[in-house]
C-alpha cells in the first residue's frame, strides 16, 4: 500500500560501529541517520547489483550519490505473515553506479557493516 511505502521511505536507522569494520574500528563518529531499503538481507563485503526504478529509491540514491554514498538493507522480518522490517540490517556503499532514463539507476553495492534498527 502507499501507506506502507512512505513509512517504509521515512524509516531511519542509526548505525552502529561493529567490530570489524576497517574503516572505522578506531573513529569515535556519532551515530548517523541512515536511509534505508527494505529488500533482502546482505551480508558485509558481499556484492549486489540492484536496478533502482521506484521513486521513492530513486530519490534516496540521489541523496546518496550527493553524500557519503552509504545506505541501509533490511530484510523483511521472518516473523509469521508481516511486511515489517527487520531489526538488523547491513550498511551499503554505492561502489558504481550508472544513471539511466527515465530518472533511473544501475549500480553495484557492497556490504560494509551490520547496524541495529533502533
Amino acid at each position: 500500500s502507499q501507506r506502507r511505502k512512505e513509512e517504509e521511505e521515512k524509516l531511519l536507522a542509526k548505525r552502529r560501529n561493529k567490530a570489524g569494520d576497517e574503516e572505522n574500528s578506531d573513529n569515535d563518529e556519532e551515530d548517523a541517520l541512515l536511509g534505508t531499503m527494505v529488500l533482502c538481507p546482505v551480508l558485509p563485503r558481499q556484492r549486489l547489483h540492484l536496478h533502482i526504478y521506484e521513486p521513492r529509491y530513486r530519490l534516496m540514491t540521489q541523496r546518496c550519490l550527493e553524500g557519503s554514498r552509504r545506505f541501509g538493507m533490511l530484510a523483511r522480518a521472518s516473523r509469521g505473515r508481516t511486511n515489517t522490517p527487520a531489526s538488523y540490517g547491513t550498511e551499503v556503499e554505492i561502489v558504481e553506479c550508472e544513471p539511466l532514463p527515465g530518472g533511473r539507476y544501475y549500480m553495484e553495492v557492497v556490504g560494509r557493516r551490520v547496524f541495529h534498527v533502533l
